[in-house]
């Protein structure tokens, strides 16, 4: 499936499945907002390691449980992926 002009911010994204699922969204062409509440090291090495590898990727720091900081995390998300389609996954850690 390819991913060009999507969008899709992975929270969850530094551990486990969130990070092979943004990595594996990155090579097929999303740009990726890694979600973080905790592990910004972790969320900022995955940014690093997809962009080397050619992909788009940022890491923003929402609490999703928070209505309003999933509002700004997805509006940061929509902006840096120059307005694509957004697809949110979430993947608990």
């Amino acid at each position: 499936m390819e991913w060009r002009n999507q969008v899709a911010v992975v929270t969850g994204g530094t551990r486990g499945i969130g990070r092979a699922t943004a990595r594996l969204l990155a090579q097929r062409g999303a740009a990726v907002c890694v979600n973080y509440a905790v592990h910004a090291d972790a969320a900022e090495a995955l940014v690093a390691e997809i962009a080397s590898a050619g992909g788009r990727a940022i890491a923003v720091a929402a609490d999703v449980a928070d209505s309003a900081a999933a509002a700004s995390a997805t509006h940061r998300a929509r902006t840096a992926g120059k307005n694509g389609s957004v697809v949110l996954m979430r993947f608990v850690t």
